[in-house]
């Protein structure tokens, strides 16, 4: 009797066994047929790729596009009916990582954001999720409602103030009754806002523009004193030939300039301010009371240099102490140092930071080259980049 129960026991077994591998076998095929899951994170992308139910493009996956020539696009739409479409360079993907491509829109519980925009028209809430970006890159929205507005600004909302983010552009077609949004994107982990027929400005961009006009007043005054005495000399022959020779002159000096490439480079350590009980007490000598070591600095360049480059040319220009060491396996340079403030002189989670037109790359200043027009920050961070 016991010698048959074992017996029948084993045939249980085996066929469970059988069921049991059975079922895996089902749940794996179901799994890789699963066009909206990216598990499995293999392959290399196409040029248009949908985004998967989870939203990931895996770190496996921007590997095949780093570094190359081309641009991937890839496309998704929320249950409202709009869709969206980010568009990543493949030369500016040079340290892959996870991309959670997935985004939350809508134009509900905006109210309190258009007030702080002169009571804007229109508002659009950009939920992004948290993650580093391997390249800063386009995002297309396309609204299946017209906008009337012909400007848009892409910002964030933070302590009842709107700061202004990135480039935006707005494209309505009134024959398919969309609206076309374009944004660059430098930064994720939150909601950000686009207004369309508002007016938002940073308290940097005020004082900018404050000192603009004051420069602009300043100019207009010259202008119109250039101007009078051009006006007194104007029976003078050989004023008149002064003055062409001058207006000669200047037109050389602007074209000359126009060939040229410059950006901005910034340095700052504000937060050493707001941390200043943790930083080393020989180093705050070294920490300007307004937190800026360089202000907006504009500088001209040559093709090929890197973030790096200009960094060293404009702290050797201005006297700026700087340290730097050569990691050769991430194959670039590491900016230890600027005016005498290191990593670790305040905190454990210190040290230097930079960004380009608002986005922070995720590999080394030499690695990234400067092109006509771009901004760049030198900002010590207190805690890994989330105070800055």
């Amino acid at each position: 009797m016991l010698r048959e129960v074992q017996k029948n026991m084993k045939k249980y077994v085996a066929l469970f066994l059988v069921m049991a591998v059975a079922i895996m076998a089902l749940a794996g095929c179901g799994k890789a047929s699963d066009s909206g899951s990216s598990s499995d994170g293999g392959g290399t992308l196409e040029e248009y790729t949908q985004i998967p139910e989870d939203g990931i493009i895996t770190e496996e996956q921007m590997s095949s596009i780093a570094g190359k020539d081309g641009t991937w696009y890839f496309t998704g739409s929320t249950e409202d009916g709009i869709e969206y479409n980010w568009a990543y360079d493949g030369t500016m993907v040079q340290n892959p990582a996870d991309q959670n491509l997935k985004l939350e829109l809508t134009e509900d519980g905006t109210d309190e954001v258009k007030k702080a925009a002169k009571d804007a028209p229109y508002c659009l809430a950009v939920t992004i999720a948290d993650m580093y970006l391997a390249a800063a890159p386009t995002l297309t929205i396309t609204l299946p409602s017209v906008w009337e507005a012909d400007r848009v600004v892409y910002c964030i909302y933070e302590d009842e103030q709107l700061y202004e983010l990135s480039d935006s552009s707005i494209e309505v077609d009134e024959d398919a009754k969309t609206t076309t949004l374009t944004l660059t994107i430098n930064k994720a982990g939150g909601t950000f806002y686009v207004l369309g027929g508002g007016s938002v400005a940073s308290a940097d961009d005020a004082e900018e523009e404050e000192s603009d006009s004051d420069s602009k007043d300043s100019s207009s005054k010259d202008d119109s004193s250039s101007s009078d005495t051009s006006k007194d000399d104007a029976s003078d022959e050989s004023g008149d030939s002064s003055s062409s020779s001058d207006s000669d002159k200047s037109d050389s000096k602007t074209s000359s300039e126009d060939d040229s490439n410059t950006c901005t480079i910034t340095i700052r350590c504000d937060t050493i301010l707001e941390n200043i009980d943790k930083l080393d007490s020989s180093k705050k000598e070294f920490v300007p009371s307004s937190g800026v070591i360089l202000a907006k600095t504009t500088v001209e360049f040559e093709d090929g240099d890197t973030v790096f480059d200009i960094l060293k040319a404009v702290c050797k220009e201005k006297g700026i102490q700087m340290s730097s060491q050569y990691t050769p396996g991430h194959g670039s340079y590491y900016v230890e140092g600027i005016n005498q403030l290191y990593e670790f002189d305040c905190g454990e989670n210190s040290g230097w930071i930079y960004s380009v037109n608002g986005w922070t790359p995720n590999y080394g200043a030499s690695e990234y080259s400067v092109e006509n027009g771009d901004s760049i920050k030198w900002e010590y961070t207190c805690n890994l980049g989330s105070d800055l």
